[in-house]
């Protein structure tokens, strides 16, 4: 029998440097896909560079894991991230630059030979409130 393998890092790394740990566990042929968004991609490098733009389009993020269940053939990630964003890298969300956003992302990963083979991703976005400056009781104009 396998011995399951991790796919994690650090519960509270911030996400380039989680993706910088997990790349090389993608297999070449890696299918990543969003359904929400109606994102499929296929190949290593092409998921690479999008989970990169999508890291990039995270400011001052916050990851929290809410759940971990790793075995030899599939592993199941929860996680919260809160963070600003920048604008541009969420191909397919429903948020505008500057929101502060929170994003639950179930990750279901197949594996083979230890190597992540598909990543489906089932995402919860939320736009926050933002807090309002002390004294104040109504938004800027």
């Amino acid at each position: 029998m396998q011995r399951a393998v991790s796919l994690h890092v650090s519960d509270d790394c911030q996400p380039r440097a989680w993706l910088l740990a997990l790349e090389h566990r993608y297999a070449d042929g890696i299918e990543w896909s969003a359904p929400g968004r109606g994102l499929e991609i296929r190949g290593r490098e092409h998921v690479i560079a999008h989970l990169a733009r999508e890291a990039q389009a995270m400011e001052y993020a916050e990851l929290t894991l809410l759940r971990r269940f790793e075995g030899e053939r599939q592993s199941i990630d929860e996680h919260a991230a809160r963070f600003v964003y920048t604008g541009a890298g969420l191909e397919g969300a429903p948020i505008r630059a500057d929101d502060l956003v929170e994003l639950k992302r179930v990750r279901i990963i197949d594996l083979q030979s230890g190597r992540v083979v598909r990543e489906t991703c089932i995402e919860t976005w939320a736009v926050l409130p933002r807090a309002l400056p002390k004294g104040c009781d109504r938004p800027h104009a």
